[in-house]
């Protein structure tokens, strides 16, 4: 891709990756084009100071393929032929560990379970998802593994905002597969 077309494509609202898909080029303040890393956020600009020679070859450059079945899935919800998340639960809802660090570090009983609050529904859904697609992914026999990556790096981001709002406790839940329950 040439540096108009990876300009177009980004303001268009395509994601522009280079080398692989740790590396997007982002449009940052003031007409800036950089390139990320999304695994630790250091930058770099998409050109040299000339505005012109880009820092990279334009073949490494390429737009990201969205996943069928995510697309799929955010068409049903815009059409809202999905719920996002019911909320009419009863008793006592909350996530349970059921494999991954928490199980193996040895919890049992009331550690095992996340108690969860009316207003994280829609984040706990989100992150069951990616749970559930990487979980796929993985099963399949012909794994993918950048799309496996991607779902595993929206669960960690998810995982995190899980934190922040108070229902997970570290980032061994983040590393941990959780099913939904409630009280009878």
């Amino acid at each position: 891709m040439n540096l108009e077309e990876i300009k177009n494509a980004v303001k268009s609202g395509q994601t522009v990756h280079w080398a692989n898909s740790n590396y997007r080029v982002i449009q940052g303040n003031q007409d800036q084009w950089l390139v990320i890393c999304d695994d630790n956020q250091h930058c770099i600009g998409l050109t040299h100071r000339d505005g012109v020679t880009m820092n990279g070859e334009p073949e490494d450059f390429f737009l990201s393929a969205p996943d069928a079945r995510v697309a799929a899935y955010n068409q049903m919800k815009r059409q809202n032929a999905v719920s996002d998340i019911k909320m009419d639960m009863q008793g006592n809802p909350r996530l349970r560990a059921i494999s991954g660090d928490v199980v193996g570090l040895g919890a049992t009983g009331a550690d095992l379970d996340r108690p969860l609050t009316r207003d994280c529904y829609q984040l706990v859904h989100d992150f069951l998802v990616m749970q559930t697609l990487a979980g796929l992914e993985f099963m399949t026999e012909n794994v993918h593994e950048e799309r496996r990556y991607h779902y595993e790096r929206a669960r960690c981001r998810l995982g995190w905002e899980l934190i922040d709002a108070g229902i997970f406790k570290s980032k061994y839940d983040i590393r941990t597969t959780w099913v939904l329950v409630e009280d009878d």
